[in-house]
């Protein structure tokens, strides 16, 4: 969907509204109370009245959407320009397009987003055979220090499942306080299935992988040696670099953007837009929910 087509879908609220109970209720509403399927929409309220019982639903309760003054539409256009730049939009940016003069809202609206994609990755274990390496996110200290001994960086396990094709299939970042094996089994074991192939380079950190693993630690000499043994992995450090530092240059949260970027690439050959939305629908946050 191009942007033309996303305007001519979504061209009011009401589009907006009705979008979202398409995708919510797929089959008609119901309702929760009763089972009824006989009801009146308020539209004013934006809610569905059960004829039987009187029961009201929001259609954006115990969503993402839940107690919003934000338009929907506005959700709907950022959640558009979110889902379908492969290098992703700023804050800025995405403040520009959305007509915001306080790029501030723009921001809360990004993070919200995310937090819904991090939330459906969480969902998602890797199995097979997966390739596996630690990376460091972050800007370059004066003293030029690189690798696992660099300081004041963001230290993350990444690991890539890959089918018998040689294809990559899903990924997960996994931002870690620090690479001690106990550290390092316990990430890998909440995001990777039993009896699962993992490759590693020869880090020492990695052998009690074997515990729980067919666990393969190959010793990389020459740096090109990665291109034979982790090819994938690698390629998407640097892609998940670019986009990080490209996008949105200086970040804090970087857990949450490199969910946004394992959360795209992992859906690379869906409708980002509709998954998107789906993920929202399935996410409240724990704040508005308490």
């Amino acid at each position: 969907m191009n942007l033309l087509e996303f305007h001519e879908e979504f061209p009011d609220e009401l589009a907006c509204e009705r979008y979202l109970i398409e995708k919510r209720w797929p089959e008609g509403y119901v309702c929760e109370l009763c089972d009824s399927r006989a009801y009146w929409y308020v539209q004013k309220l934006r809610r569905f009245e059960c004829k039987g019982c009187h029961h009201q639903k929001s259609i954006t309760a115990d969503t993402m959407f839940h107690r919003t003054r934000t338009p929907l539409r506005e959700w709907f256009l950022a959640i558009y320009l979110m889902s379908e730049s492969k290098k992703g939009i700023s804050g800025l940016e995405l403040a520009h397009h959305l007509g915001m003069k306080d790029e501030r809202r723009a921001y809360r609206l990004q993070a919200r987003i995310r937090e819904a994609m991090a939330r459906r990755e969480e969902q998602y274990v890797l199995g097979g055979y997966v390739e596996l390496d630690d990376a460091f996110f972050g800007g370059v200290r004066r003293d030029g220090k690189r690798g696992r001994g660099a300081e004041g960086k963001t230290k993350v396990l990444v690991a890539v499942s890959v089918d018998e094709n040689d294809r990559p299939q899903y990924a997960k970042f996994m931002v870690v306080g620090d690479l001690k094996q106990p550290t390092l089994e316990g990430k890998v074991r909440q995001y990777v299935e039993k009896k699962t192939f993992v490759v590693t380079d020869g880090y020492r950190g990695y052998n009690i992988l074997a515990d729980h693993y067919e666990h393969l630690a190959v010793t990389m000499d020459d740096p090109g040696d990665n291109q034979s043994y982790l090819p994938w992995v690698h390629i998407l450090i640097s892609n998940a670099k670019r986009f990080v530092s490209g996008t949105h240059h200086a970040i804090r949260n970087t857990q949450a953007y490199l969910n946004e970027f394992a959360w795209r690439f992992n859906r690379r050959f869906c409708n980002l837009f509709e998954r998107l939305i789906v993920s929202a629908l399935h996410y409240q946050p724990d704040y508005i929910r308490a």
